[in-house]
């Protein structure tokens, strides 16, 4: 797949939608590790993994193997936008 097709792929509200449940789960894992299991951790758990499954499954033609490629896909290119966003942040300083 060209570089192009594979950047139309996920629109941006995907990728916003994707960047926050992502942020979102790390949070809940660093909570959940430091003051342990809770009902309420483990609902934002959920609901942050299915606002991550969602745009794959929407973007995906059916098949399971697309679906899995698409979530894999769509991870990578939201923790891109994290390393690109920090590197931003540090570029000015050298």
């Amino acid at each position: 797949m060209n570089e192009s097709k594979r950047e139309k792929r996920y629109g941006l509200g995907y990728r916003l939608l994707g960047l926050l449940c992502c942020l979102g789960l790390m949070a809940v894992g660093l909570v959940w590790w430091i003051a342990g299991f809770s009902i309420y951790l483990g609902a934002a758990a959920a609901l942050a993994l299915a606002g991550l499954v969602g745009p794959a499954a929407a973007e995906s033609s059916g098949g399971i193997l697309e679906f899995i490629s698409g979530l894999i896909e769509l991870i990578g290119e939201i923790v891109g936008m994290i390393v690109d966003a920090i590197c931003g942040l540090f570029s000015g300083f050298g």
